[in-house]
């Protein structure tokens, strides 16, 4: 979550910057879209590329991974 708070889209980008096994993050990733926390949508301007973005519900989640930044 703190990564699409702060605008990362795409898998490559949110797993760096989380630093874990691919497999972990694709699991915890999984999940999140199943919660209907982040939606996958095909990358308008990468084809064959999936973005994953914040529903509705995810910004009102958006305190709790803000006071881990800090």
């Amino acid at each position: 979550m703190r990564g699409a708070v702060v605008g990362l889209r795409w898998f490559g980008d949110f797993q760096k910057s989380l630093g874990i096994a691919i497999e972990v993050f694709a699991t915890w990733l999984c999940r999140l879209c199943d919660e209907g926390i982040l939606a996958r949508r095909p990358d308008p301007e990468r084809p064959g590329w999936l973005e994953y973005i914040l529903t509705d519900t995810g910004p009102e989640l958006t305190p709790l991974p803000i006071t881990f930044m800090g």
